[in-house]
């Protein structure tokens, strides 16, 4: 159990940063430490060829922490004890969170910093085999529809898949990989994943020109980091709040995204 009172030691100096940068101050110095799980998941949260730990959500994060004066740690976790240790306060931060009711009872929500969308992907230039009604549109002409065993797709999905006509399309399969796979040979003519995460694997496979993303998103939902509110200062969030808007209003935030995407 967390022991120190929030708001001395490590992140007594944050505090006052919070303050100074809310205020307008240029010249404040000040140092925090912020340790933070994650769990592999390309593009978002992954260990890079140096050994450090990388991503979209990791290198966001590590940017606004920087412009809020804290420094950051990354703990290999598994998602489930990450909460847990964030509610008691044992580990300051989580990224990549969907938000829940349940969740800000415990943990202190940042600004969203990205959604997490689940598009369909096909074949290179078959986007018009879909139609513009997006995933409603396999049931005509009987496409083939990959998914992730255990995933959830939304509401959209949930609700098609009531339809026993949609239903009988559907093939699940252990993992993303797999389903690529099955498109480019033809065994699939469309398959549902996460935007970012589905280019990654493309781009692991070679496959980055053969595939496209049907325009209509399947879902849609915010993505925040969590901190812990029994660690961490609500002045030292606001900050990194602060950091994150500055990033998207002057470019950084555009090209850490640019650098998983090419």
């Amino acid at each position: 159990m967390h022991k120190e009172n929030p708001m001395v030691g490590r992140f007594g100096q944050a505090a006052a940063l919070a303050l100074a940068l809310m205020g307008g101050a240029t010249t404040a110095q000040a140092a925090c430490a912020l340790s933070v799980g994650w769990e592999a998941f390309e593009p978002f949260q992954l260990k890079t060829a140096e050994g450090t730990v990388g991503g979209i959500d990791a290198d966001l994060l590590r940017e606004a922490a920087k412009g809020a004066g804290c420094e950051v740690t990354f703990k290999e976790t598994p998602w489930k004890r990450l909460l847990s240790e964030i509610e008691a306060g044992k580990t300051d931060a989580a990224m990549g969170a969907s938000i829940t009711p349940e969740r800000e009872v415990f943990a202190q929500l940042s600004i969203p910093y990205r959604k997490d969308e689940f598009v369909a992907f096909v074949r290179t230039g078959e986007t018009d085999r879909l139609g513009p009604e997006g995933l409603a549109g396999i049931i005509g002409p009987g496409l083939r529809l990959g998914v992730v065993g255990g995933y959830e797709y939304g509401d959209t999905f949930a609700a098609l898949k009531k339809d026993p006509a949609f239903a009988a399309l559907i093939q699940e399969a252990a993992g993303t990989d797999l389903n690529l796979r099955k498109l480019l040979s033809n065994r699939l003519d469309v398959f549902l994943e996460n935007n970012f995460v589905g280019l990654a694997i493309a781009k692991t496979e070679g496959a980055s020109g053969k595939i496209e993303i049907h325009p209509k998103v399947v879902s849609s939902d915010d993505v925040v980091f969590l901190f812990s509110k029994k660690s961490v200062p609500p002045e030292a969030v606001a900050a990194i709040n602060q950091a994150l808007t500055a990033m998207k209003q002057d470019g950084r935030y555009d090209q850490i995204l640019a650098r998983y995407l090419k």
